[in-house]
């Protein structure tokens, strides 16, 4: 994991823009990358160390509760995310800025490449001009609710008081990035590659949960939070998106039907299922969602 934090730390201390405001938050690491964060940051001139601020959590916050930290501190009229394990080009901001200087948008949104062992691909975080339509593609997963990778008005969060849900650390950026849409006045978007998104560190959370049925629970649980939350947000403020967020919260909850199955975990599953017995039929496509929910149900019994 160090290695994937000095490379991070190493592309946001080379940026080619001047007016930045570097906040590196610490989140209770227990490994070394702290002191070699220090090492890296004195090879740079007097003037970025200056903008640089190390924030490190007396315990472990969670990325929730760190990210609205992050927030709280910030002084910026912009604000960008780059997580520990992934790395930016040494002109992202500089591009980020032109597009936004020139048109004037509240998000910029750069392209993003997934970087594995094996293989690299383009992910899906386009979101175009408008704001409906990019409503729309969030909750359909056309395109993916990432908060890093763009350029946010800090206002957005402040005015608006958006914040994620402590306790809530897998999809936070889920219950977060759409209401920015959804206040953002205007959006614009970059042609050129400036995120490259690890996935080859086995200790991410994401691999982890490739291994532990538990983890992956856990995961599908806090997804469920996500899900509703933005479901409630949007019930008054939006309407028309009804079906698609009732749809998305029907299908997190089989999710965590099917893995609390699988793990054993009785009263997981009985919650899930007692939400979802009240699901409205007309947002779970009627037979394949039930014949599955059945098949869940006996299993779990016959266990």
């Amino acid at each position: 994991m160090e290695d994937f934090i000095e490379r991070s730390a190493r592309s946001v201390l080379r940026q080619s823009y001047d007016n930045l405001e570097i906040l590196f938050l610490d989140d209770h690491s227990s490994d070394n990358g702290l002191f070699r964060l220090g090492k890296i940051i004195e090879e740079f001139p007097e003037e970025r160390r200056n903008q640089v601020q190390i924030v490190i959590n007396e315990t472990n916050l969670g990325l929730a509760r760190a990210r609205n930290k992050a927030v709280d501190l910030s002084t910026g009229d912009f604000i960008f995310w780059i997580d520990g394990d992934d790395f930016i080009t040494a002109d992202a901001i500089q591009l980020l800025v032109e597009k936004q200087q020139e048109t004037g948008a509240d998000i910029v949104t750069g392209k993003a490449l997934v970087i594995k062992e094996t293989e690299s691909f383009e992910t899906p975080m386009s979101c175009g001009t408008s704001i409906p339509e990019t409503l729309t593609a969030l909750l359909s997963s056309t395109i993916f609710p990432m908060l890093w990778g763009r350029l946010i008005r800090a206002s957005l969060y402040k005015k608006h008081h958006v914040r994620a849900l402590d306790g809530i650390n897998y999809r936070e950026d889920y219950q977060v990035f759409p209401k920015l849409v959804y206040y953002a006045h205007s959006l614009a978007e970059l042609d050129e590659f400036i995120y490259y998104y690890e996935q080859g560190n086995s200790y991410s959370y994401n691999n982890l949960a490739k291994h532990s049925i538990q983890i992956r629970l856990n995961k599908d649980l806090q997804d469920l939070v996500s899900t509703e939350m933005i479901r409630d947000f949007f019930r008054v403020k939006m309407p028309d998106l009804e079906r698609l967020n009732e749809e998305n919260v029907a299908r997190a909850l089989l999710t965590v039907l099917r893995n609390a199955t699988r793990a054993n975990d009785k009263r997981s599953f009985m919650k899930a299922a007692s939400k979802y017995v009240k699901t409205p039929v007309q947002y779970i496509h009627t037979g394949k969602f039930l014949r599955r929910m059945a098949r869940i149900v006996l299993r779990f019994v016959g266990g």
